[in-house]
């Protein structure tokens, strides 16, 4: 009895993080055989992500939002020199590329796994905004009405953790955006009510 016990308690450990590894969605930004162009790869999916292409100044060139496996090349050859980011944000992991296009090649600088989807929570018509500021750097919330006009700015200095919750449920329906600046980070939330 305690032989079965032993193999079915190492069968659990051996099971669990594989289970656990194929829920985790797998996301590959790659250079193609071309020289400006890229590969993105999203496996092991079954939920949505939306890809976003941002040039230097902030302005979306580019957004799909594909559910579950999808690959696909992105030729980048028509973009003028300068750097841009390309952002996959699904539910659970939000990656953001930076890509740096020049006259011969292009070349993808940094990757960074964007902690947004960890400092805003959504539920019930309510945004909760919990965010550690270790450097106490100044933190801007500013809240985008569907319209795309700023109806509520909060302003926190110095503060080690700015946390706040956000009621829309009864704000004229629409979607909004939540977007928090610190520092050079900024982390946005849209929510729909």
């Amino acid at each position: 009895m305690k032989t079965i016990k032993k193999y079915a308690l190492i069968g659990v450990a051996l099971i669990a993080p594989l289970a656990a590894m194929a829920n985790n969605p797998i996301v590959e930004l790659k250079k193609s055989e071309s020289k400006k162009s890229v590969l993105l790869e999203i496996g092991n999916s079954q939920e949505e992500a939306k890809i976003t292409i941002l040039d230097n100044n902030l302005q979306t060139l580019f957004k799909e939002e594909v559910y579950s496996n999808y690959s696909k090349s992105f030729n980048l050859e028509e973009l003028a020199d300068g750097r841009y980011l390309f952002m996959v944000k699904m539910k659970d992991k939000s990656l953001k590329y930076t890509l740096d296009v020049d006259k011969s090649q292009l070349t993808i600088l940094d990757t960074k796994e964007d902690a947004a989807h960890e400092i805003f929570q959504a539920k019930d018509g309510r945004l909760n905004l919990s965010l550690l500021n270790l450097e106490r750097k100044p933190v801007l919330v500013n809240i985008i009405n569907p319209d795309g006009y700023i109806t509520h700015e909060d302003k926190f200095e110095g503060d080690l953790t700015v946390e706040r919750s956000y009621n829309f449920e009864k704000a004229l329906k629409g979607t909004y955006e939540v977007v928090v600046v610190q520092g050079d980070k900024v982390y946005r939330q849209k929510i729909k009510n």
